[in-house]
């Protein structure tokens, strides 16, 4: 089985060289040291470069979708790395700038619960992240993070900010997607 050159698996170390963003580099080195981190891969933002060149995506009108759900998936090399992930897997925005800075943008959304075995869902799951980033600067790095969903008993976050005393934190019961 060939290795998808687009695919980076979480705890080899590689996020800090490529420049991944920084929440994904902690968790790579969190993982490197044993902490239990749910099995992981990056798709690189060669993948979305890789997918307009080659016109295996379309847009219509804000939504990207896939030009053909078997051409993506193969041309991309998706399931190559994928059977080590659990059957449901999120599917989440890994976007930063050219100044490697996160980007905090509201709009940003993650895919919960996507059957990885599942080729269209899969497929629109990572467009529809893509889409996200469609208003932000083409400088913007678009990977996206492929992880083994785990159906959290709480979920939560927290907002810090030098300019305000008190810290925020918001939770839930479930995976927070009302947060």
């Amino acid at each position: 089985m060939a290795q998808s050159p687009f695919l980076i698996k979480n705890g080899t170390g590689r996020a800090v060289r490529r420049g991944f963003a920084d929440k994904i580099v902690v968790l790579d080195r969190a993982r490197r040291r044993g902490i239990a981190v749910p099995d992981a891969l990056i798709l690189g933002d060669e993948a979305w470069r890789f997918a307009q060149h080659h016109e295996l995506i379309l847009w219509r009108d804000a939504a990207i979708l896939p030009r053909n759900v078997e051409e993506f998936i193969t041309a991309l090399g998706i399931f190559h790395g994928m059977t080590e992930l659990a059957s449901r897997v999120a599917v989440r925005p890994l976007f930063v700038r050219d100044s490697e800075h996160e980007i905090q943008q509201p709009t940003m959304i993650s895919k919960l619960r996507v059957d990885r075995r599942d080729p269209q869902a899969l497929a629109t799951a990572i467009c529809a992240v893509w889409a996200a980033a469609a208003p932000l600067s083409p400088a913007v790095r678009r990977d996206v993070l492929l992880m083994t969903m785990v159906d959290a008993q709480h979920a939560g976050i927290a907002v810090s900010e030098p300019a305000f005393e008190d810290d925020m934190v918001n939770f839930t019961a479930g995976s927070g997607e009302q947060l």
